[in-house]
């Protein structure tokens, strides 16, 4: 009697996974083959795709520009930094280097602001908005001002940033800017001189009100506080 195996499913079995195989192989080969022929044939549709991952330089301009206008400042600075990442030869690199800067300060981001306009003035130091930047530092300063702050150093530097606008600047807007600004600094140190000076009146030092009082006159006349200097310079006379 012939043994089972010899003739039995076994090898049957064996015969259909051998075809499912080749099957399988066969489907692979020409899906491989399809998508193949899609890429030569379409390349369109790749091209399409690159298009609107990287819009143009005037495109990506004009978002930021419109983000600025009303006032997103934070997605306005987002948009500058991927212009100048992906297009660095632009034509109006200057104004995008400027308007971050700008953006920044209308955020209120004045020490930050700062640093991005003197970014652009080392970047661009013979453009036309060089003094507007240099202005635009000096505000910042001035922003920082506190009313409260018996502290003058920020006043002091804010009015050492309007003097150098004063001084460099062409005629024109931002130097007869400056200049006022620059006025207003000197007051509120002279103001500041004379708290000073009716305190030590106050406390009876008498000599050292009348020195203090007098320096108000040396170093801040014509600003409107001759008047309060003078006083405490009268009535601490002989005392």
């Amino acid at each position: 009697m012939t043994p089972r195996n010899e003739i039995g499913t076994k090898p049957v079995r064996k015969n259909c996974i051998e075809k499912g195989d080749t099957l399988r192989a066969k489907g692979t080969l020409i899906l491989a083959v399809i998508v193949t022929f899609m890429v030569a044939a379409c390349p369109s549709i790749w091209q399409t795709k690159a298009a609107v991952e990287k819009p143009s330089a005037d495109k990506l301009f004009q978002k930021a520009e419109s983000l600025f206008e009303k006032g997103s400042y934070r997605a306005a600075i987002e948009s500058y930094n991927r212009l100048k990442s992906a297009y660095p030869e632009f034509e109006k690199m200057p104004q995008v280097y400027l308007r971050i800067a700008d953006a920044y300060f209308r955020n209120k981001e004045f020490i930050t602001a700062s640093a991005k306009y003197k970014n652009f003035l080392q970047l661009y130091p013979k453009d036309e908005n060089a003094s507007r930047a240099k202005y635009m530092i000096a505000l910042g300063y001035f922003n920082k001002i506190r009313p409260i702050d018996r502290d003058s150093r920020m006043i002091e530097k804010a009015a050492q940033a309007f003097k150098k606008v004063v001084d460099e600047a062409e005629d024109g807007e931002w130097k007869n800017k400056a200049k006022e600004k620059y006025k207003e600094c000197m007051k509120k140190l002279g103001e500041k001189e004379l708290l000073i000076a009716n305190d030590y009146y106050k406390r009876s030092k008498y000599k050292a009100a009348r020195k203090v009082a007098q320096r108000v006159l040396d170093k801040y006349p014509d600003l409107g506080l001759n008047e309060e200097a003078k006083r405490i310079i009268e009535k601490s006379k002989g005392r």
